[in-house]
C-alpha cells in the first residue's frame, strides 16, 4: 500500500472503507459474498494507475446490514480527522442511502467544506466478472472533484445528493426518492 501524501496536498481523495460486496469475495459454498479481512481497494487503484494522491482509511470490514452506530460513530470520526477535502466511502448497497443519511445529519459543520461521495456495487470489485465495482469506483473518483461541498452517492453513472436517494428493489437501481416505476415525477 503506498503511503499517504502531506494532507496539504487539496486533490488528496481519502477512501474510507467500510467494507460491502465491492470489498468481497465469493463464498461459494454459499452463493453469497463475504467482506474481506482487509479492503484491496487500494491494490485495484494501483493497478489501474490511478493519478490521483490517495489517503486510505479502514472503518472496518462488514456486510452493511451488519453495521452498528459504533462502525457509523467511527465513520463520521474518521471524517471530521481527514485533512482532504475529497472523500470516497466504500460501503454496501443495503444500507448505503441510510449510511450517507447519517452522515449528513451527523457530521455538524464539517459537510460544509468537504465533499462525500459514496459508492458501492452489486457484484465484488475482484473475482468477479464484469462487476460494476470497478465503474462505480472509477466513476466516483472521476466526478468527486466537480462536486460542491456535501454527502453524495454515486452509482452507475448518476450522483444523488444523500437526501434524496433510495434503492429501487424492483429495478435495482438507486433512484431519486421521486422515481416511481419506470418514470421520474
Amino acid at each position: 500500500m503506498k503511503k499517504s501524501p502531506p494532507p496539504s496536498n487539496p486533490d488528496t481523495v481519502h477512501h474510507i472503507a467500510l467494507g460491502g460486496t465491492i470489498d468481497s469475495y465469493l463464498d461459494n459454498l454459499h452463493d453469497e459474498p463475504v467482506p474481506r479481512m482487509r479492503s484491496i481497494i487500494p491494490e485495484v487503484l494501483a493497478q489501474a494507475k490511478c493519478q490521483v494522491p490517495l489517503r486510505f482509511s479502514q472503518v472496518c470490514m462488514k456486510d452493511s446490514r451488519n453495521l452498528k452506530e459504533a462502525d457509523l460513530v467511527r465513520l463520521i470520526s474518521e471524517i471530521k480527522r481527514s485533512p482532504a477535502r475529497m472523500l470516497i466511502i466504500t460501503v454496501g448497497t443495503y444500507t448505503m442511502t441510510d449510511v450517507a443519511r447519517f452522515i449528513e445529519t451527523r457530521s455538524g459543520k464539517t459537510t460544509e467544506s468537504k465533499v462525500v461521495l459514496l459508492t458501492a456495487s452489486y457484484r465484488p470489485i475482484d473475482g468477479i466478472a464484469p462487476s460494476d465495482g470497478s465503474f462505480n469506483l472509477g466513476f466516483a473518483f472521476g466526478v468527486v472533484p466537480y462536486l460542491k461541498p456535501g454527502v453524495y452517492v454515486a452509482m452507475h453513472c448518476r450522483v444523488f445528493p444523500a437526501s434524496d436517494v433510495r434503492k429501487d428493489l424492483a429495478s435495482g437501481r438507486f433512484v431519486p426518492l421521486s422515481f416511481v416505476g419506470e418514470t421520474e415525477k
